[in-house]
C-alpha cells in the first residue's frame, strides 16, 4: 500500500512537471511568433512611422506621426527619417510587412539584422531542444515508471542545457539590439526608459526562459542524484563480485 502512494505521488508529480514544461513551449512559440518583441510607449516619437517588430514582422503606420515637442529647425530631419522608415515596406491591409530587412538594416542609420537573425536561431534552438529534453524526460519515465527513481536522463539533461544556453542568448541578443537601437536615436528625439521599448513578445520570452532555468535545475538535481544513486549500485555490485571470487578461491 505504501508503495502504491508512492507511485501516485510520483506520477502526479510527473504529470505536473511536463504541464509545466509543455506550457512554457507553448508560450515561447507564441511569442517567437508574435511582432510585439519591439514596441515603443510612443511609437510616433521614438520610430517615426513604425508601430511595433517583431522576429519575422514589422508593423507599421501612416496616420500617427507626432512632431510636437521638438525644434522647428528639427522638423525636416524628422521628416527624412519617416521617409527611411517607410522605405521598402509593403502596403498590405494590416499594414504589417514580413520584409523586416528594410527595418532592422537601416534603423537611424544602425543595421541590426546580424542580431535578429542570431535571436531568431537561438529562439527556435530552444524550442527545438526543450521539446527533445521533454521527449527525453517522458520517454524515460515510462521507461522506469516501475522503479523508485527520477526521470531526468543525460539526453534530458544536455537538451536542457542547449535550449537554456539558447534562450539565454536570445534575450541577450535582442537587449542589445533595443540599446543599440535606443542609442542611434537622434538627439532631437526624446527618448525614454529602456524598458518603454520592450514588448510584451519580449517579456513573454523572457518568463519562458526563467521559468525553463528553474524547471532545468530541477532537471540537473535530479539526474545527479539518479547518477549517483547508479554509480553506487554499481560499487556494491563490484564488491560483491569481488567478495563471491575471493570466497570461491579460498574453498579448496
Amino acid at each position: 500500500m505504501r508503495r502504491d502512494w508512492w507511485k501516485f505521488y510520483r506520477v502526479a508529480f510527473f504529470v505536473r512537471f511536463s504541464a509545466w514544461r509543455a506550457l512554457t513551449l507553448a508560450f515561447a512559440v507564441v511569442s517567437l511568433c508574435s511582432e510585439q518583441w519591439l514596441e515603443p510607449k510612443r511609437p510616433a516619437r521614438a520610430l517615426p512611422g513604425i508601430s511595433r517588430a517583431g522576429l519575422w514582422r514589422v508593423c507599421y503606420h501612416f496616420s500617427n506621426i507626432d512632431a510636437r515637442r521638438l525644434d522647428r529647425s528639427s522638423i525636416t530631419r524628422w521628416w527624412r527619417e519617416m521617409e527611411t522608415s517607410f522605405r521598402g515596406l509593403g502596403r498590405d491591409s494590416r499594414q504589417c510587412s514580413t520584409e523586416i530587412g528594410e527595418f532592422y538594416g537601416d534603423v537611424f542609420g544602425g543595421n541590426h539584422m546580424s542580431l535578429v537573425e542570431l535571436t531568431r536561431a537561438c529562439a527556435v534552438g530552444f524550442i527545438f531542444y526543450g521539446a527533445m529534453e521533454l521527449v527525453c524526460e517522458v520517454f524515460y519515465f515510462i521507461r522506469r515508471r516501475r522503479a523508485k527513481a527520477g526521470f531526468a536522463s543525460t539526453s534530458a539533461a544536455v537538451y536542457g542545457g542547449f535550449a537554456e544556453i539558447a534562450c539565454i542568448i536570445a534575450c541577450v541578443s535582442y537587449a542589445v539590439l533595443v540599446a543599440r537601437v535606443r542609442a542611434d536615436m537622434p538627439s532631437y528625439i526624446a527618448k525614454d526608459a529602456f524598458v518603454d521599448y520592450l514588448g510584451w513578445g519580449y517579456w513573454m520570452w523572457l518568463t519562458c526562459a526563467c521559468a525553463h532555468s528553474l524547471s532545468w535545475t530541477f532537471v540537473i538535481v535530479d539526474w545527479d542524484s539518479a547518477s549517483k544513486a547508479r554509480a553506487a549500485r554499481r560499487s556494491h555490485r563490484a564488491f560483491r563480485a569481488q567478495e563471491e571470487e575471493a570466497l570461491a578461491a579460498s574453498v579448496p
